[in-house]
């Protein structure tokens, strides 16, 4: 072998070198996975262990790094939880014969304002059969009050 065959595969073998460490380094310091609960964990449908946040630390020997878990929505208020039903796609929405359901302070309590039918809400927790919610969208005054409260209906923004 000659000194300029040498050379070829010291090069050769330096630029694979590089390439590896520059492959696990960008392995070793890939950005952050965002982790959610699932619905089962949230809301306790079904069996299944609360959500840990160490749970997979370690997989092939890496760290995996993880962002926080976005903080649940402002509470709007109380609904009467078989008032809602969830859509096939998954959402959570608001469905009652009347002009609309009314959102209260606390479970039975004095109703603060309603939301009329189709409105998407996110169930945070229960007591019974009453659903503290937080609204899956902006919502804005129809200029129309409830009936059975007389407070302002509120649908959907665009």
């Amino acid at each position: 072998m000659t000194d300029n065959d040498k050379r070829v595969w010291r090069n050769l073998l330096l630029v694979v070198g590089i390439g590896l460490a520059i492959f696990l380094m960008a392995v070793w310091l890939r950005p952050a996975h965002a982790q959610s609960p699932t619905l089962q964990e949230v809301y306790g449908w079904g069996a299944g262990e609360p959500y840990s946040p160490r749970a997979n630390v370690y997989r092939w020997g890496f760290p995996f790094a993880y962002a926080p878990v976005a903080p649940a929505p402002a509470a709007l208020g109380w609904i009467y939880g078989p008032y809602t039903f969830m859509a096939p796609d998954g959402v959570v929405r608001v469905s009652v014969g009347a002009d609309g359901l009314n959102i209260r302070t606390v479970p039975e309590g004095p109703v603060i304002g309603a939301l009329a039918n189709g409105v998407p809400v996110i169930p945070l927790t229960k007591s019974g059969p009453w659903v503290l919610v937080a609204p899956a969208c902006t919502l804005v005054p129809t200029w129309t009050f409830s009936v059975t409260a007389g407070v302002p209906l509120s649908v959907c923004g665009i």
